[in-house]
Order: C-alpha cells, then sequence, then structure tokens
C-alpha cells in the first residue's frame, strides 16, 4: 500500500467536513487574534480583580519593615527637621539592627533651615551602605510656576531599548538636597492617576529630560537585591531586567508600554514589621523597661527599613487592598520585585495551543461519540479551567483568562450545533455516484429498416 492509500481516507473526511472544519479553524484564529491583540485581556480585568481579592495563604513579610509618621504633632508641623531623621538613623537607634538597606519616602528637598542639621544627616547616612531617597517629578507648565531643585550629581538612569512615546516625560523635579544625596540612591514617587477609580499599576520608570529615572519602588527593590541600574536594561511593552554589578541576571520585571507594573496584591497576608517613629525611638530609650515593641527589633536585621508618612495629609490611593498610604503602595510594588511575584498571563501561543488542544478533543468527540458527549467534554473542560486558573494564580500568580476563555467554549459549542443541524456536503464519490443515477443512459431503438451494428 503506498503512501496516497493511506491518506485517502483522511483526505476523504476532510474534504466532506471541510466546512465545519474550516469554522472551528477561523474561530480559533479569532479568539487567539482576540488575545494577542489584548482586547479580550482588557475584557478580562474584573476577573483578574477578583482573584487578587480571594484570601491569601502566603507567610507574612519577611523582607520590608515600615517606620511610619502617623501623627504630626502641633508643635512640630512638616516638614521635619533633618534631626527627626537624624535620631531615627543614629548607631543606637536604627542602625544597631542591621538592615541591610534603607528608604526615607519623604522628599526631603532643600536646605535645612540649620545648616548643620544637614550634615549631621548625611553622616548618618554614610552609615548605610544602600540607602534611598526620593523625588518628585513635575511637568513641565508647573516647572515653569514652580522652583524646582537641582539634580544631584549622581543621579543616573536606566539603559533602555524600544520605544518610549508612552513613557511619561517629565521637565522639573524637586530632587533631594545635594548636601545629604552624595551617596544615595533616587526613586521617583510619583504616582501616575489611571482615570479610575482603582489603583492597579505602579509605574517603574519616567523620561527625565534625556535620561530614563527608576520609580521609587524600583529603586528601593534594586538596592535590596543588589542590582546595579546601569548594567540593567528597560523595554517599555516587554520587560525590566534587572543585573548586578557583574551582569548577573537577577529579575525580570514585565511592563506595559508606559512602564508600569502590574501590582500583585495579596490580600489577608500577615503584615510584616511595622511601627510608629515616636513608638520606635522610646524603645530606644527604655531598653531595660518593660515596653515591649508589637514585633522583635532583631527581626529587622537585613531587611529593608521604609520610612514614610501615613499621617492624615498623606492622601490615600484606592487599591484593591483598600486605601493605602502612597508609601504602602511602593512598599507593595518593591516587595513583588524582590520575591519575584508578578502576575503573568500566558502567552498568546500557548493559549493558541490549549485552544487547538481543546477544540480538536471536542471535534474528535463530535465525531466520533456524539453532540451530546462533546457538550459533556466541553463543560468538564470548562469547569476544570475555572480550577485551575484559580489555583495557578494563588500559587504562582498566573493569569489564565478566564471571559477569553468562556467566548471560546461558546463558540466551541455553537459549532458543535450548527456542525449536527447545519448543511452537510457530500464528498466527491458521493456526489459523482449521485449524478450518474440522476442522468440515466440513452436506450437505442431501432428504426424500421435499420439493424443495430454487432462488433465483433
Amino acid at each position: 500500500m503506498n503512501l496516497a492509500e493511506l491518506y485517502t481516507p483522511v483526505l476523504a473526511t476532510l474534504l466532506r467536513f471541510r466546512v465545519q472544519l474550516g469554522l472551528a479553524a477561523a474561530w480559533l484564529l479569532i479568539v487567539t487574534a482576540g488575545h494577542w491583540m489584548g482586547v479580550l485581556q482588557d475584557l478580562d480585568e474584573g476577573m483578574l480583580d477578583w482573584r487578587i481579592r480571594m484570601p491569601s495563604a502566603r507567610p507574612a513579610d519577611t523582607q520590608l519593615a515600615l517606620i511610619e509618621i502617623n501623627e504630626i504633632p502641633p508643635d512640630r508641623p512638616w516638614p521635619w527637621s533633618r534631626l527627626e531623621f537624624t535620631l531615627l538613623l543614629d548607631r543606637e537607634s536604627l542602625l544597631r539592627y542591621a538592615p541591610r538597606s534603607l528608604v526615607l519616602e519623604p522628599v526631603l528637598a532643600g536646605p535645612d533651615p540649620v545648616p548643620r542639621e544637614d550634615s549631621r544627616l548625611a553622616e548618618k547616612l554614610h552609615l548605610y551602605d544602600r540607602h534611598v531617597l526620593a523625588a518628585a517629578l513635575v511637568r513641565e507648565d508647573a516647572a515653569n510656576s514652580t522652583t524646582p531643585t537641582p539634580a544631584p550629581a549622581n543621579v543616573a538612569g536606566i539603559p533602555t531599548r524600544g520605544s518610549l512615546a508612552a513613557v511619561p516625560k517629565f521637565a522639573g523635579a524637586f530632587w533631594p538636597y545635594e548636601g545629604i544625596a552624595e551617596s544615595a540612591a533616587i526613586g521617583i514617587s510619583n504616582l501616575r492617576p489611571q482615570g479610575e477609580a482603582v489603583t492597579r499599576w505602579l509605574p517603574m520608570i519616567f523620561q527625565f529630560r534625556d535620561k530614563v529615572v527608576p520609580s521609587l519602588s524600583l529603586q528601593a527593590a534594586a538596592q535590596q537585591l543588589g542590582a546595579d541600574l546601569s548594567k540593567s536594561t528597560a523595554v517599555p511593552g516587554s520587560v525590566i531586567t534587572l543585573r548586578d554589578g557583574e551582569g548577573k541576571y537577577l529579575r525580570s520585571i514585565p511592563v506595559d508600554e508606559e512602564g508600569r507594573m502590574r501590582v500583585r496584591f495579596h490580600i489577608g497576608r500577615p503584615e510584616g514589621w511595622r511601627d510608629t517613629y515616636g513608638q520606635f525611638l522610646v524603645y530606644q530609650t527604655s531598653l531595660g523597661s518593660d515596653i515591649r515593641p508589637p514585633y522583635e527589633l532583631r527581626l529587622l536585621r537585613n531587611r529593608q527599613v521604609w520610612v514614610g508618612r501615613t499621617d492624615p495629609a498623606a492622601i490615600p490611593v484606592r487599591t484593591l487592598a483598600g486605601d493605602l498610604p502612597p508609601v504602602r503602595l511602593h512598599m507593595a510594588g518593591a516587595l513583588n520585585i524582590i520575591e519575584g511575584d508578578f502576575i503573568r498571563p500566558l502567552s498568546t501561543p500557548m493559549l493558541f495551543f490549549l485552544y487547538a488542544l481543546l477544540m480538536g478533543a471536542v471535534i474528535g468527540a463530535f465525531y466520533g461519540l456524539g453532540m451530546t458527549q462533546a457538550m459533556v467534554l466541553l463543560a468538564i473542560a470548562a469547569v476544570s479551567w475555572l480550577e485551575l486558573s484559580i489555583v495557578l494564580f494563588r500559587g504562582w500568580s498566573l493569569a489564565m483568562p478566564m471571559l477569553g476563555f468562556v467566548i471560546f467554549a461558546l463558540g466551541a459549542a455553537l459549532w458543535c450545533v450548527v456542525a449536527a443541524y447545519g448543511p452537510m456536503p457530500l464528498p466527491p464519490e458521493s456526489r459523482r455516484s449521485e449524478s450518474r443515477q440522476l442522468v440515466a443512459p440513452r436506450r437505442f431503438t431501432p428504426r424500421r429498416g435499420v439493424r443495430p451494428t454487432r462488433h465483433a
């Protein structure tokens, strides 16, 4: 038996059901194109929010700690003197617990009214090998109406590739005072409005004139991981790749065209180390007394300590985890990067493969077992997809499309109905046999005096 004879039944089946198979292939391509263009991802936003709001079983954070400024006394109005931060960072205070890195979330722009306080704070900051100070960027029109501060000499950019057209651009900034920012890493604390009530995305990069500068969350995570941003790369619409000073790979942060990262919240996760500014200073002067902090101070070792405002003047941001002060939102983004906990959607080729596999199974069940069995198979696949999408998201933050799958499954069910009750073309052999039956052969009727010719 030759190869042509082997494939004759297969080709005959494909030709007979070519209309139905063509409809299935067209629907598969349409749904895949919807995922590739991002249309179905936008429709699935609500289902992703639903999964994020599910209770999380993750253990408490062991990477970050927060010393919050939750109260501004009337006798010490904001902005505070540098002395307040100097007392906190002293050898006999925070430094004794050996944190790995330090982040000051308030923008310490301009000199202190008492010049010696700047130099004293600079001395304390030098004791921390890795510390981050915040800056705030302003638009060109705001830069013309205000007095932005000059950029410190150590403001470094991130190497980039690809288009920066969608990355926000700024012309001015309020930088930390150069007298205290000599050895600091600097991150931008801006939180961009997203035109919606709930904030889901956190910016990672900004354009400042001819540089691409990191956000506060990105810079903080880089310092905690030991990354060198000058050796890292940012590709808007793809990833930001963090590397250390030797070029060793550390993290790949998925970002959109605007350089934003989707924040992964864990609702119900036990809170990490947290205390107030005033109470923390009290502990240092009462180490031998009965006053005990809510968390052991020795747990600060090797953590990244954030100092930020959470008082009512720090306008909270509405998120899927509730209303958070800006410092808490920055910390959530930094923690995602440090733990490598990113929301990762399934790639379009993988979705195409899974959809094609399921469509092939439905077609095989339809022609092999019948329409009812094909529908049962489709229902089982839908329930399994739902359960798997929840398990994979809670365990590994893998975002399988839910509404996109529902649309695909409805199309597959409609295909079964069309294939069962729609017109079915006949194979070529049947058409030839039918034509032979419809056209009857002409019988020979001899005329008078004419004999039919006989052939030997």
